[in-house]
């Protein structure tokens, strides 16, 4: 009896010394993520992939790595051309190649590392060389070109760091976007006298404009005023000519249906003396000598003899 006790018990430790192996000594490793594994703090084997691996306690540990996309947020600070502090925050969308995770773990450090190390300085380094060749108005009008520009100098930039470090490859950029630049409060207070400066310059160009515009509607109102007034007298000269002459046209009709009267019907003419006689006779002076001055007057009609 004694001796199954034993047993048991032995059977009972066993159980429990594989259980706790099975217990410390498996590591899950999460989706979205490689497990780098160590033993006495050395990177090796390959990646780990997804699932459940074994290790030995204490001696070997697994440390995940995320292979996500993730994004790193940098505060940059800088000068423009014409010598303006900026600043900004840009945000770099990225992710790492999982097939280079255990050697960037083993040359530069997990990812944190790796974003603090080769990123970070990567993105402070290039705002910093491309803010220098705009001026800080340009940023501002060109600030699509200027991202872009920033981007793909970035790009060449981590590049050129993995490189060095004989891990070309390692970081894969996705988008990257620029916040608003941020300038010193004498720039701000100097850019919005300047836009108020010109908005009123503006509203002085619409007056200005309104006005000769108001002039020159006035005066063309003036020149058609006058061309109207011109052309009526005009035409009221045309109507009194051609009434002058319709009159004169009329009257010569008239001489002259009164002198074919007067031919074809002679005595028209003594009717005519008559009717424009104002019936006084005419006074003759009679004799000669000293008695030429003697007038003689007819009687005049209605008077008796």
């Amino acid at each position: 009896m004694k001796n199954l006790i034993k047993f048991g018990a032995g059977v009972g430790v066993v159980l429990g010394l594989i259980f706790l192996t099975w217990f410390f000594g498996t590591v899950n490793v999460n989706r979205g993520r490689v497990g780098v594994k160590t033993t006495w703090g050395a990177v090796v084997g390959s990646e780990l992939q997804p699932g459940m691996h074994f290790r030995i306690p204490v001696m070997s540990g697994i440390t995940e790595i995320s292979v996500q996309k993730e994004t790193a947020i940098s505060s940059c600070h800088g000068a423009s051309k014409d010598l303006q502090q900026v600043d900004t925050d840009v945000n770099l969308l990225y992710t790492i190649n999982p097939s280079l995770v255990c050697d960037a773990y083993n040359k530069v450090g997990d990812r944190d590392d790796i974003e603090n190390k080769i990123i970070q300085p990567a993105i402070n380094e290039t705002f910093k060389a491309v803010n220098a060749r705009y001026t800080a108005e340009e940023l501002i009008t060109k600030r699509a070109e200027v991202s872009l520009e920033v981007q793909e100098e970035l790009e060449t930039f981590i590049g050129r760091s993995c490189k060095d470090a004989e891990l070309d490859g390692l970081v894969l950029l996705s988008n990257m976007a620029i916040e608003d630049f941020r300038f010193s409060p004498e720039f701000n207070n100097a850019i919005e006298a300047k836009v108020t400066a010109e908005q009123e310059a503006l509203r002085a160009e619409e007056e200005k404009n309104r006005t000769i515009t108001q002039a020159e509607a006035k005066k063309e109102e003036v020149r058609l005023a006058s061309e109207a007034q011109a052309l009526q007298i005009e035409n009221e000269a045309k109507a009194e000519a051609t009434k002058i002459e319709l009159q004169s046209i009329a009257r010569a009709e008239a001489i002259e249906r009164e002198a074919l009267a007067i031919k074809s019907n002679p005595e028209l003419l003594t009717l005519r003396q008559i009717e424009t006689w104002d019936g006084k006779l005419p006074v003759y002076m009679m004799g000669s000598g000293s008695d030429s001055n003697v007038l003689l007057s007819l009687p005049s009609a209605g008077t008796s003899k």
